[in-house]
């Protein structure tokens, strides 16, 4: 278990970067903001008043727990503070989900996926100061991977056998909704 956490860990160093995903993210300020749910602050408060010990040590933070068939891997962990870790565990259940929720959501935002599909260091991504904008290039389907491919003539051929008459009929345009009121009352007048 420790062997296979600590590979984990550094794993996700080198794809998210080094440090605590939890302080990166900022839930601490995010909860606060929030309300509902009892702050990293008073944790870190009540740990202070008791004596005991606080550690900054990177530990493998599971997403889903193990308990409940999660596995170690990069999709269902974060690298988090001790301290922080505790304090996510000392939370019930459902509000543990709602940080684990905020920690994948910075997960997705802070890695580039590459053209092979591959995620991308995302201490290699700098955006300069002073840019209005940003560029991002176009992926072509030579440089998908298969897999990648193959979802999108999937969705494409999906969205070719919609009729258009389902398309018209579940988002009518105005003039389309003129032509069926105006039938309405013709219908309504013949009677």
């Amino acid at each position: 278990m420790g062997n296979s956490n600590k590979n984990a860990r550094r794993r996700l160093e080198q794809i998210y970067g080094k440090g605590c995903f939890f302080t990166r993210a900022e839930i601490a300020k995010k909860i606060e903001d929030m309300g509902g749910i009892r702050t990293y602050r008073t944790f870190i408060k009540e740990k202070h008043y008791k004596g005991q010990k606080i550690s900054h040590q990177i530990t493998y933070h599971h997403l889903r727990h193990r308990s409940e068939g999660g596995d170690t891997s990069i999709e269902n962990g974060a690298n988090v503070e001790e301290i922080a870790h505790q304090y996510m565990h000392s939370l019930p259940r459902e509000h543990e989900e709602i940080i684990n929720n905020m920690l994948r959501e910075f997960k997705v935002n802070c890695v580039i996926m590459q053209g092979n599909g591959r995620p991308e260091a995302a201490a290699a991504f700098q955006i300069e100061e002073n840019t209005d904008f940003m560029e991002i290039p176009l992926c072509d389907m030579e440089t998908l991977p298969e897999y990648h491919k193959r979802a999108y003539r999937q969705k494409k051929r999906y969205k070719d056998t919609k009729s258009m008459k389902y398309r018209k009929a579940k988002n009518p345009s105005r003039e389309e909704v003129k032509r069926r009121t105006q039938k309405e009352i013709e219908d309504y007048e013949r009677e």
